[in-house]
């Protein structure tokens, strides 16, 4: 059974989850707008033509030691075609290995898919990948607004 307690803290923490990717977002820009870019040691892969949005293969690989000096802290994959621009947040550390992903994601139409690597000395890596969608996902959200 549900306790009208538990459910009333469930339900007034709603707004605030609807806010917090809005604030990563803004990190993200402040981040981008105060260190140097890079383009150097990052790639990305994504097809030219996908004939569906709805699942494009992506990976992308970050050059590093990966040890307790240096290492990739995050990635990011920006998706500024989509509804949301920011389609996900990779977290690494020294264990990692390895700063490398593979993953699917969704395409609402064609765009240019940008990579974002913060390195632990701040620095920050950015690398992109144009996409040719014939058939896009998110198409309600997309034209409806």
């Amino acid at each position: 059974m549900i306790q009208r307690r538990k459910l009333l803290i469930a339900v007034s923490s709603l707004p605030l989850l609807t806010w917090l990717p809005a604030l990563r977002a803004s990190e993200l820009t402040r981040l981008l707008e105060t260190q140097p870019l890079s383009e150097d040691g990052i790639t990305i892969s994504l097809p030219k033509i996908a004939e569906t949005g709805n699942s494009v293969p992506l990976s992308i690989s970050v050059e590093s030691p990966m040890t307790s000096e240096h290492w990739v802290r995050r990635l990011h994959v920006m998706v500024p075609g989509n509804p949301e621009d920011k389609a996900i947040t990779f977290t690494f550390s020294p264990a990692s290995g390895r700063a490398a992903v593979a993953t699917r994601i969704k395409l609402a139409r064609t765009q240019f898919v940008r990579a974002i690597a913060e390195m632990s000395d701040g620095s920050v890596r950015v690398a992109g990948a144009s996409i040719l969608v014939t058939a896009g996902a998110c198409v309600d959200e997309v034209w409806m607004n």
